[in-house]
């Protein structure tokens, strides 16, 4: 227990807790806004990752139409689209990860209590971006793969 004086000279006990609690609100703090920042970096990673492969997917949208139209099924022309955002998906992923195992080793000063080779962090992250990739790749497949042959074969 702390001591406090009272302005009336009453000495009052104060909680340990309590002036530990005070103490390490800053610390609280800083460590909520590198969670805040690190989760909108998160988030901007994965809007750019979409765009990306959105992108991809829908410059390749005739080529969709014409192999639609010569016969190929939706499945086909489904493992094609992926096959070329695979590469990318798996390169960046495995860029990332080198690269945030050495920002850790950089930074292992300031990270008490924290290990750097944290496999639940990396997974989670992978998953969240790895995610965005799938869906960046299907939804506008699905879109692409809806247009008529005759249309798409038409284009330019």
């Amino acid at each position: 227990m702390l001591s406090t004086v009272d302005p009336d000279f009453r000495v009052r006990a104060v909680p340990l807790a309590d002036g530990l609690r005070r103490q390490m609100q800053a610390t609280y703090l800083a460590v909520s806004i590198a969670s805040g920042l690190g989760l909108v970096a998160l988030l901007l990673a994965s809007v750019g990752v979409f765009g990306v492969f959105a992108y991809i997917v829908e410059e390749r949208r005739r080529e969709i139409g014409v192999r639609l139209a010569l016969g190929a099924t939706c499945a086909q022309v489904g493992r094609s689209v992926v096959a070329i955002t695979r590469w990318p998906v798996i390169g960046g992923l495995s860029v990332g990860l080198g690269l945030a195992i050495v920002g850790g080793f950089l930074l292992r000063g300031n990270l008490y209590g924290l290990s750097i080779l944290d496999p639940v962090s990396y997974l989670a992250v992978a998953a969240a971006l790895g995610t965005a990739a799938i869906l960046a790749t299907f939804i506008p497949l699905r879109r692409a793969m809806r247009v008529d042959p005759a249309v798409a074969l038409r284009a330019d």
